[in-house]
């Protein structure tokens, strides 16, 4: 939604009373400001006034609503909410101070004591911002080898994805394969109710990064092959990991089952330029060409309203694969 004097006028008014948002209102603002950036700059003083009730939906507003004269004001602000702010926006004006100044100390300070409560979605959240830090990250490696969860328990979902997050950013930070090797084992184990499948596709991704390093976990990447929703990302961590493994039309074939079946088929397709243009056969190619041209969907699984919207995205990046993937001589 483009900025609008009449509707920034009335976002103003309803932040400069705090008290009386209520609901969605404060998220929906903060949104709308967010992406006017500058152009909403005179909102600037009411951003500041809701601060103080809403830090965790205002900090990364502060950060884009301003002119570049405001950045000294605006960073010093954030600065003060990361140090001694209310605990729920602590960390997001610490990523917003970041982003606005490369400003880490704080950042780095916030992370540790998520990394050290407990909480598994907080170990998550703060091991992902880490790895996104990289080498910078490295006063918090203690922190994140303490913060893995015992490989002995019954883990819990929210466990295993922390340690997953854990694995990338030991693997990003300091290059410690060995480490995030064993984090991924249990999550690539496949075993687990279906709504596992996310878990282990993250696990897979990360895995995918480890490249030669992530050598010792192809027996369990392959074992993920045969399933449709699995067999993307473990095609795209073998190509990483060990491309020997995988015989290229036999794995083309498994991937357009996935796409077929409308599971994970942008992955899917990806992993079909990883694979390359020996791996498709004329059966193939037909298969693609017919899933990129015909009417009937085949992304169905998605939010209603946003089906047709994401067929046409499939069939366009479907159609741009078949190009990539020519046999050797053909034409345009």
């Amino acid at each position: 939604m483009p900025c609008d004097a009449d509707l920034l006028a009335a976002v103003r008014a309803r932040l400069a009373e705090p008290g009386a948002l209520g609901g969605q209102e404060p998220y929906r603002f903060a949104a709308l400001l967010e992406y006017w950036g500058s152009e909403a700059a005179s909102a600037l003083p009411d951003v500041l006034a809701a601060l103080g009730t809403f830090p965790q939906q205002m900090t990364r507003a502060l950060a884009v609503v301003r002119t570049p004269e405001d950045r000294a004001a605006a960073g010093e602000t954030l600065r003060g909410e990361a140090r001694s702010g209310r605990r729920e926006g602590r960390l997001g004006a610490a990523e917003a101070l970041h982003e606005l100044t490369d400003e880490a100390e704080p950042l780095l300070t916030v992370l540790a004591e998520r990394l050290e409560d407990g909480d598994p979605h907080g170990r998550r959240e703060a091991a992902s911002l880490a790895a996104g830090l990289g080498p910078r990250a490295a006063v918090l490696l203690p922190a994140l080898s303490a913060a893995v969860s015992d490989p002995a328990a019954d883990r819990t979902t929210p466990e295993l994805d922390a340690d997953i997050a854990v694995a990338e950013a030991l693997w990003r930070i300091a290059g410690r394969a060995e480490e995030a090797v064993d984090l991924l084992r249990g999550p690539l184990s496949g075993a687990g109710p279906s709504w596992m499948r996310w878990t282990v596709s993250r696990a897979a991704r990360v895995a995918a990064q480890l490249g030669d390093a992530g050598r010792p976990l192809t027996e369990a990447l392959l074992r993920l092959l045969p399933e449709p929703v699995q067999t993307p990302v473990a095609v795209l961590a073998l190509c990483a990991v060990a491309p020997e493994t995988l015989d290229g039309p036999v794995t083309a074939g498994l991937l357009l089952d996935s796409v077929e079946q409308d599971a994970d088929p942008f992955t899917a397709l990806d992993a079909l330029i990883g694979l390359g243009p020996a791996a498709m056969t004329g059966g193939h190619r037909r298969r693609l060409t017919e899933l990129a041209e015909r009417d009937l969907r085949v992304t169905a699984s998605r939010v209603e309203g946003t089906t047709a919207s994401a067929d046409e995205r499939f069939q366009e990046r479907a159609r741009e694969v078949l190009r990539a993937l020519r046999e050797p001589g053909e034409g345009a």
